[in-house]
């Protein structure tokens, strides 16, 4: 089997372009940490990152990210100690349908994306 991804990086450089900070590291997670599951992101708490080592802890084990992935983490957990990364209303995990949307909608403004589009293209293999 060949180790392609589906959506090549210039394609998700131009869907992330388009959407908020905290959707756009959601996105990076999801598709530099291949084979992480979305809901292993959605639940991410801040103990889980590692910053000095440029990895995130799931429980599948450590999966290390480019540089500019902790950047936005820093900026999105702020000076936080505790708790989800990503958060909804008081401070609760995301609902995860809310970055699907946003990121969604992204994909669908760029004409070389399939229509069908969903975030698991982003964490697939060919």
């Amino acid at each position: 089997m060949e180790n392609r991804r589906l959506v090549p990086k210039e394609l998700f450089d131009k869907i992330i372009d388009l959407v908020c900070l905290r959707d756009k590291a959601i996105a990076k997670l999801i598709y530099f940490g291949a084979p992480i599951s979305q809901s292993d992101v959605f639940s991410l708490t801040i103990d889980q990152v590692q910053f000095d080592k440029n990895q995130i802890n799931y429980q599948s084990g450590p999966v290390t990210y480019p540089k500019d992935v902790f950047s936005d983490l820093d900026m999105i957990i702020g000076k936080r100690t505790y708790g989800f990364v990503f958060t909804g209303r008081g401070n609760k995990k995301i609902d995860p349908t809310v970055p699907y949307r946003a990121i969604k909608k992204s994909a669908k403004q760029i004409k070389e994306i399939d229509p069908n589009f969903s975030l698991k293209h982003l964490s697939n293999r060919i």
